[in-house]
């Protein structure tokens, strides 16, 4: 049988399957089931949690403390959000999840819409498909830290942006407002800066600039943005002062940029694996439309949708301190793309080898963790690995064994 069709069979997933019910499972899946299965595994998450439960242990409910030391790392929201949830279900893993779980479902859901509307039913499916199943946003959607709610603040108000150049509601632009006036209460002024840069180039790229300064310099937008982030910004610059000024501004927003920060330095072809590492194991269909960028750039979505990913690229590879995450705020406006231009991927093995390289890794990840935990210097890593052997134990073997040998199947299939 010749290769004709796609990772997902997408004319079954149109048929049989309702989004709302898709969508539902999908995120239950990927983002809900087991969330408190691993223990506290990143330095991060572990920051972020212990700071909620200090604010929750001392009752101060608008400075973030680590260790007894002021934390000026991100703004208050994700904090409230781990609180709220640990005041509900109690101090556990799954808790401090919880907030990204939803986000990330969130996330999916802005996905789903924007392609159902912009596209069709079966390409709305695979695009959301593509944002909950693939590596970076699995992990960040299970992560207790500030990304995933990002992630969803510019998904959001992005596709809003789109909405309005198609358009002109001055509803969108209004929900493009609110959207960045969470983000920015979520981790600050990145979440202006990109959908600012975006809408900007792809509004100049339309030659109607009247347009866009319509938009952004809409009265009402402004009000709802700064009476969602503005009470903060200022109960917490009146509480600590220039400390806080130097912290989080200085610091961790305008140093991660000039400055490398805890050793996480790069260049500027650092993003180029990287961004192939967070869309696995869909990477063969990045790489397939990525020649169609020249044609691609005709049509008005496509074009809105490569610049908000060039954004996002070309800005972090200027910034000195570097993470792999980083580049995921340009990877929503990909998973689009590869839904809609799914057809242009004809390599079975474009299609399946990414796959089986991240199923291989997976099942020989109780090995990988074994060899790093008897080779690190590092105590917290050697400690964190202790638990290892548990968490992956025979059943995750089978689930992992299977996943890959069916995957080799259908490859061996489509090849026939």
């Amino acid at each position: 049988m010749a290769f004709n069709q796609s990772l997902i069979n997408d004319r079954l997933l149109g048929q049989l399957v309702t989004w709302p019910f898709y969508w539902l499972a999908l995120v239950l899946f990927c983002f809900v089931w087991n969330l408190g299965g691993a223990p506290l595994f990143d330095v991060d998450e572990g920051a972020f949690s212990e700071a909620t439960r200090e604010m929750l242990a001392h009752g101060d409910f608008l400075t973030t403390y680590l260790n007894g030391e002021l934390r000026f790392d991100k703004p208050i929201l994700i904090y409230w959000l781990q609180a709220a949830a640990v005041g509900t279900f109690g101090l556990h893993e799954w808790s401090f999840r919880l907030p990204s779980a939803l986000a990330a479902s969130g996330w999916v859901m802005a996905v789903l819409m924007f392609s159902r509307r912009f596209l069709n039913e079966r390409s709305a499916l695979l695009a959301a498909t593509f944002t909950g199943t693939a590596l970076g946003p699995l992990v960040i959607g299970r992560a207790a830290t500030a990304d995933a709610l990002l992630h969803l603040c510019l998904a959001a108000a992005l596709f809003d942006i789109y909405r309005f150049a198609t358009s002109g509601e001055r509803r969108c632009v209004l929900r493009t407002f609110l959207w960045m006036g969470i983000g920015t209460l979520t981790k600050g002024p990145v979440a202006l800066l990109i959908p600012f840069l975006v809408s900007g180039i792809y509004f100049a790229t339309r030659n109607d600039m009247r347009k866009w300064r319509r938009a952004i310099f809409d009265p009402l937008g402004w009000l709802i943005l700064i009476v969602i982030a503005a009470p903060w910004y200022a109960l917490e610059f009146r509480e600590q002062g220039q400390a806080f000024v130097a912290g989080f501004f200085m610091k961790h927003n305008v140093g991660r940029f000039t400055a490398t920060m805890q050793g996480h330095g790069g260049n500027l072809f650092y993003y180029a694996p990287a961004i192939l590492l967070v869309t696995l194991p869909f990477s063969g269909l990045f790489l397939r439309i990525l020649p169609a960028l020249r044609q691609q750039w005709r049509d008005p979505l496509d074009r809105f949708l490569w610049l908000w990913f060039a954004v996002v690229y070309v800005l972090f590879s200027l910034s000195k301190t570097q993470l792999p995450h980083y580049i995921l705020y340009g990877a929503t406006p990909l998973f689009v793309l590869m839904a809609r231009h799914r057809q242009l991927l004809r390599s079975r093995w474009l299609a399946y080898l990414p796959s089986i390289l991240l199923l291989t890794a997976l099942l020989l990840l109780p090995e990988i963790f074994t060899a790093v935990r008897e080779r690190t210097h590092d105590v917290y890593v050697a400690e964190m690995l202790t638990a290892a052997p548990v968490i992956f134990d025979s059943n995750y073997r089978i689930g992992a064994a299977l996943a890959l040998s069916a995957v080799l199947r259908n490859s061996f299939r489509c090849s026939a």
